[in-house]
């Protein structure tokens, strides 16, 4: 059952003295009262995430586009009193998680399902939404099928990659166990911040610019 965000102290409804004995003059938080569609909507793609394993991170991500463009709209300072009002519908855990939902938004780690055709709907479903523009950055791993077409086709698009100097064991779901990989990797990463990459994960493996046409772009 979702929980009602704590109304936060530092928003008051804004007084009209002597006047509003005169005229009724609404208080922004009147203004906000009922709850928007936008507010339902954003509170269902919540409310899916916390009940839907596989598709969490869709549904979040999704929550926080809405939470960023329904910010831009309402206006400046009229989004404190707009997460009150609609507290109930959006059913936040607590007063930080709108921004917490605003700051993933746009930034994916991907860890795909290494089967088909699971892994192949995972690549692509990253690369549409990096051209979209609702994708900012993103690191996949994924093995290293280079002969694959889904991994040529994210190869010509990736802003840079690193093929670690050994296997990654992955940690089994059911026993908790570290799994023995027959299969090497690759870090894709996708985004403006190709040094803060080749920085990071030069230190597990050889890691490069990549450039748009697939070849391997002079090292810095």
């Amino acid at each position: 059952m979702a929980r009602k965000m704590r109304k936060s102290t530092a928003i008051t409804p804004v007084e009209y003295s002597g006047l509003q004995d005169v005229i009724d003059i609404p208080s922004r938080r009147d203004l906000f009262s009922n709850a928007d569609r936008d507010a339902v909507e954003i509170g269902e793609l919540y409310r899916k995430a916390k009940s839907s394993v596989v598709d969490s991170v869709r549904y979040l991500l999704e929550a926080g586009h809405r939470l960023m463009r329904k910010k831009q709209e309402v206006g400046h300072g009229n989004w404190l009193p707009w997460l009150e009002a609609n507290a109930d519908v959006l059913g936040f855990d607590n007063p930080r998680t709108p921004q917490r939902l605003m700051t993933i938004s746009g930034r994916v780690w991907l860890n795909p399902p290494y089967v088909q055709p699971l892994i192949e709907d995972f690549v692509m479903k990253l690369l549409v939404e990096r051209r979209a523009g609702r994708v900012a950055a993103a690191i996949m791993v994924t093995h290293n099928y280079t002969s694959s077409a889904w991994f040529q086709t994210a190869l010509a698009v990736t802003d840079a990659i690193c093929f670690p100097r050994s296997r990654i064991g992955f940690i089994e779901l059911d026993n908790d166990k570290l799994a023995d990989p027959t299969q090497g990797q690759a870090f894709f990463y996708f985004g403006s911040e190709v040094d803060k990459f080749l920085h990071t994960f030069r230190s597990i493996g050889a890691a490069s610019r990549w450039q748009p046409n697939g070849e391997r772009a002079p090292a810095r």
